[in-house]
């Protein structure tokens, strides 16, 4: 991670979208700023880097009561950057959909303080264009209206925003933005204004239909400009005011100050500048926390230029050899992406937040080709990255997990190449064929998961593919893809694929450690050092179908001595059934008086708030617990309404531990070195990984995972006689071979492959959420407690 810009330091990475990365960072004199920079791609383009000069200029103009005001900023810094007011408080997007709608007297407030930052914001020549619920921070003081990146002069020219797709939020523009032939003026953002405030009552936009779960942005835009808005539910005292904002017309919109007339008269002449919902706000927590809204509003602030985030990826143009397959919402960009794609044409595609390292990747394409074709230059193979974007990973949060996948993958290949040209080097240490990434991508219907199995078994001579690398994660549509290509006979190399039930699927090899391993691996933590006396109460999710969480619970259940629990029975929940925080708090209810020291939970980590929530609000607080779960307890930051700010104030009050059996993490290099091949590991830590992509982060294991599922893949195609064209057979035949040799080297911890193709006592390292949202390393371990040893060893 990048650790300063401009005269800042940056302390750690709040949030990352489309066009860039928000940190948390400190000024010389310690003030704490919210740190927007550019990512690469996009400060190359002078479009762009004119748009953000003109952003810049913009947020600098405007002060307030109730604006985010700059601090500092470059705008043609390499990389450029801007630094605004660290404001703590949730997004009125966040607030809305975890709490529901806001009392009449708060969206009162809401509409003088609002009024307020517009009118501030139009006394500079500028309309905002994108004032939408998550782009309003609810502070302790009052609003806070931020992202100027679509903002302009109202006498500018349209030419400066055009950027080949629809530019703001369909729900929350006015119908002057979605027609080229009318004039911008600042009443767009009364229209706007009326947009918000209708949310903040209803939970809803008024122009989005409420029974059409992910209704099309176009869809959406139509209403705007020729569906008269749905006001059903809205309380009669803002009727008017909402309505007349809401005009189809400009002229007909009031002015900000008439709406701050409407405003006063509506909440009975009160002129309280204090927080727009005292009333139902949760404990304050310390400001050092960054609540989840403010960090999903600043990722938000990167994606200028996209449609919201409901919008499916074949929006965008697809990059050169994917097609756009499918209807609707499930539309996708899928197929093999060609090898010579142009670099400019991926920047504007839909898997444009991967473009920098497939880049990089396509360089190291290059230089393996040129180097085959030179005289004693060795024949390369080919190894094909895929992952099923499915329903569960939809638009840019499915390409941010490709985006940390490729840049594992990449310092792996170019440690698997070594010195291409170099024909007289040891032939032990350079043997392998040099080795090509190419990238495929699939959607989440069978006929896109068809379409590009077929492109990539229908190219493997001509492209001399070997292996498929990546996966996804352990899901059904992975898991499909996976039969159909070790059927067609391409071996295939999973990097996160956790369930026990891919020990079934032949042909598959894994780096990662199996569900029924991480429980074991829980035990093991659980008894020692100064839990090993731990009284422990186990609580399990019972949701039919669930393989994660029922194999964590046969395998911690089989494994926890019963004397150690604190009941004879576990806890059961059903997670598929709504009431959750209910079931918990029955459920829990003597929670003080069996006071566990323990509780471990064999669940999804979407579930994790219901449960800490009821455990933070126990009245024994003094007695602290540690909640213990599987490495999908990261999936709690996805949890509708819940971050770290919900997080902090339940883990600091609560009196509560967070600790996790994860994949991999680089603190574990820290708490247990000797459990690491030191060559695979120096990469990221003596700053060549970061040098190469310093806006990414290590800790959800991702990108180290994919690290060593390449090099795994590269040392058993090395091995392997038929190359350049070897089957499953030869792969597996291979593989047994390395088995009698001692585990493979990886970053993650030395990998032996057993007979079912899972790692064998694979490292597991044992990490904790804190208050402030880091997650920090505690130990590591493995099923039998002892991870896979082979510090003799270095890697080839």
């Amino acid at each position: 991670m990048v650790r300063r810009i401009g005269e800042f330091t940056v302390e750690r990475r709040l949030g990352a979208g489309g066009m860039g990365v928000v940190y948390l960072a400190r000024s010389p004199a310690g003030r704490r700023v919210a740190l927007k920079v550019i990512r690469p791609e996009y400060a190359d383009e002078p479009h762009f880097r004119a748009r953000f000069r003109h952003e810049v200029a913009a947020a600098r103009k405007v002060s307030g009561a109730f604006t985010a005001s700059v601090v500092d900023a470059d705008p043609d810094g390499d990389p450029p950057w801007l630094a605004t007011q660290y404001v703590v408080g949730d997004s009125l997007d966040a607030r809305v959909r975890s709490r529901g709608p806001l009392p009449v007297a708060d969206v009162v407030r809401l509409a003088g303080q609002l009024a307020e930052a517009l009118r501030d914001i139009h006394r500079q020549g500028i309309v905002h264009r994108d004032l939408k619920p998550a782009n309003v921070l609810l502070a302790a003081d009052g609003v806070r209206v931020i992202d100027f990146g679509i903002a302009r002069s109202v006498t500018r020219s349209r030419a400066l925003t055009r950027s080949g797709a629809m530019v703001g939020t369909p729900a929350f523009m006015a119908p002057e933005q979605l027609d080229s032939a009318r004039a911008i003026s600042p009443a767009t953002d009364v229209f706007a204004l009326g947009s918000v405030l209708a949310f903040a009552a209803l939970g809803r936009s008024p122009f989005e239909d409420p029974e059409a779960a992910g209704l099309e942005p176009i869809a959406v835009a139509f209403a705007v400009v020729h569906k008269e808005p749905d006001l059903a539910g809205l309380p009669a005292s803002l009727r008017p005011l909402v309505a007349r904002c809401l005009s189809k017309h400009p002229a007909r919109r009031p002015d900000l100050d008439e709406v701050l007339r409407l405003a006063t008269s509506v909440g009975g002449g009160s002129d309280d500048r204090g927080r727009v919902c005292p009333a139902r706000r949760r404990r304050p927590v310390r400001a050092a926390v960054a609540p989840l809204a403010v960090l999903c509003v600043l990722a938000l602030l990167l994606l200028v230029g996209d449609v919201s985030r409901s919008a499916p990826s074949a929006v965008l143009p697809c990059a050169d050899g994917l097609s756009a397959l499918g209807e609707g919402h499930m539309r996708r960009c899928v197929g093999l992406l060609a090898a010579n794609a142009s670099a400019a044409g991926l920047r504007r595609s839909s898997s444009r937040v991967a473009a920098p390292v497939l880049e990089r990747i396509a360089a190291e394409n290059r230089r393996v080709v040129t180097a085959a074709a030179k005289p004693g230059g060795r024949p390369y193979v080919s190894m094909v990255y895929l992952t099923p974007i499915t329903e569960e990973f939809d638009g840019s949060a499915s390409m941010e997990s490709v985006r940390r996948d490729l840049e594992g993958a990449y310092p792996a290949q170019v440690r698997a190449n070594g010195r291409l040209t170099d024909v007289h080097a040891d032939a032990s240490t350079y043997r392998g064929p040099p080795v090509r990434v190419l990238f495929g991508q699939t959607g989440g219907t069978a006929g896109q998961r068809e379409h590009t199995v077929r492109q990539v078994l229908g190219a493997r001579r001509a492209e001399r593919i070997v292996a498929a690398l990546g996966l996804g994660g352990s899901t059904a549509s992975s898991q499909d893809m996976v039969e159909e290509l070790t059927a067609g006979g391409l071996p295939a190399f999973g990097s996160v694929l956790t369930a026990d039930s891919w020990a079934a699927v032949p042909g598959l090899a894994r780096v990662a450690p199996a569900n029924a391993d991480q429980a074991a691996a829980a035990v093991r933590h659980l008894s020692t050092g100064a839990l090993a006396r731990a009284r422990v109460l186990f609580v399990q999710d019972i949701a039919p179908g669930d393989q994660y969480t029922s194999t964590l619970a046969e395998q911690f259940r089989a494994r926890m001595p019963a004397g150690r629990m604190v009941r004879a029975e576990p806890t059961l929940f059903d997670s598929s059934r709504p009431g959750l925080t209910d079931t918990f708090r029955t459920e829990l209810a003597d929670v003080c008086r069996v006071k566990p020291d323990v509780v471990y939970f064999a669940g999804r980590g979407t579930s994790l708030p219901d449960l800490l929530t009821v455990l933070a609000a126990r009245p024994c607080p003094d007695h602290r617990i540690t909640v213990m779960s599987g490495d999908d307890t990261l999936m709690v930051w996805h949890a509708k309404g819940f971050g770290p700010h919900e997080l902090a104030g339940i883990l600091g009050r609560g009196g509560i531990d967070l600790v996790y059996t994860g994949l991999a993490h680089p603190g574990a290099w820290d708490v247990a070195p000797d459990d690491f091949d030191p060559d695979l590991v120096a990469p990221f830590r003596d700053g060549t990984f970061a040098h190469s992509f310093p806006h990414s982060d290590l800790d959800d294991g991702r990108a180290i995972m994919m690290h060593d599922a390449l090099l795994t893949a590269a040392r058993a195609v090395q091995e392997t006689p038929a190359v350049p064209d070897p089957t499953v057979a030869d792969v597996y035949r291979t593989l047994s071979r390395l088995r009698k040799t001692g585990p493979l080297p990886g970053a993650s911890g030395w990998i032996a492959i057993g007979n079912d193709g899972a790692p064998k006592d694979k490292a597991i390292p044992v990490l904790r959420i804190t208050p402030d949202g880091r997650t920090t390393a505690i130990t590591v371990t493995s099923a039998d407690g002892t991870p896979q040893g082979g510090t003799a060893r270095k890697a080839r």
